[in-house]
């Protein structure tokens, strides 16, 4: 007999994406917090960890995630993350140490702002995965605009590289609605910096705006036969096209 859920306390859930730094054990920008021993009413510090979609998905498999690692072996991957991060906050403090005089309130606003944006990104990107309802699904996307007036280029590529996974639904029956409010949302925060030094970001968010663009269009076509979403699809690589003439 399967356990009920029980909701992860915030102060939990906090720790385990501070100690994380919001990555999963794999090195990519983590989705979901897995319980190791799958209870899903244990929701002790030591026996949770953030992991990416892909790795969500393998732990549903007998004999755990990917490579099917053991508990043990998941939390000393988990364990490596955590001491890593400790090791790069250790380093970014000793260089702050030597850089603060150059410090403005600007600077420090922006970085807290973009750090607490972020986490509201992966927050939302957890309940996107969580919800199968497609309607709802659009409502959680444009939850992500109202950071718009408040974004810089950084939340920009975070946003994007979000709606890249939210992207991978297309073979699940993505709706028009869901494949225009991804549209949407690019459209808002695609970054069109004036400093030079964000330039190269800026084509890096563009590339991923080209593989949003593809892998609707395509999914749509082959896979779902709707026109109109890979109508969406066909719109993101126009702005895709447009960076890389410039």
């Amino acid at each position: 007999m399967s356990q009920k859920r029980v909701k992860i306390p915030k102060k939990t859930e906090d720790e385990v994406m501070f100690k994380s730094r919001g990555n999963c054990y794999c090195g990519k920008r983590g989705d979901e917090i897995h319980h190791i021993d799958k209870n899903p009413a244990n929701n002790d510090f030591d026996n949770l960890v953030l992991v990416c979609h892909d790795d969500h998905d393998e732990a549903s498999v007998t004999n755990g995630l990917k490579k099917r690692l053991s508990p043990a072996q998941i939390k000393k991957r988990r364990n490596d993350l955590y001491k890593q991060n400790e090791e790069k906050s250790r380093m970014e403090l000793k260089h702050y140490s030597t850089t603060l005089k150059k410090l403005t309130d600007e600077n420090l606003y922006r970085a807290s702002l973009d750090a607490a944006i972020t986490l509201e990104i992966i927050k939302i990107g957890r309940e996107y995965n969580l919800e199968q309802d497609w309607s709802k699904r659009s409502e959680i996307l444009w939850k992500l605009k109202m950071y718009s007036d408040r974004s810089g280029i950084r939340i920009s590529h975070e946003i994007i590289n979000f709606l890249s996974r939210a992207s991978d639904y297309v073979r699940a029956g993505m709706p028009v609605e869901v494949a225009d409010t991804i549209l949407n949302v690019i459209l808002e925060y695609f970054p069109y910096p004036e400093n030079p030094k964000d330039k190269k970001l800026t084509v890096q968010i563009a590339e991923t705006c080209g593989h949003i663009a593809f892998g609707i269009s395509y999914d749509a076509f082959i896979h779902l036969g709707n026109l109109a979403v890979a109508g969406s699809g066909l719109e993101i690589l126009n702005i895709y096209i447009r960076e890389v003439k410039n």
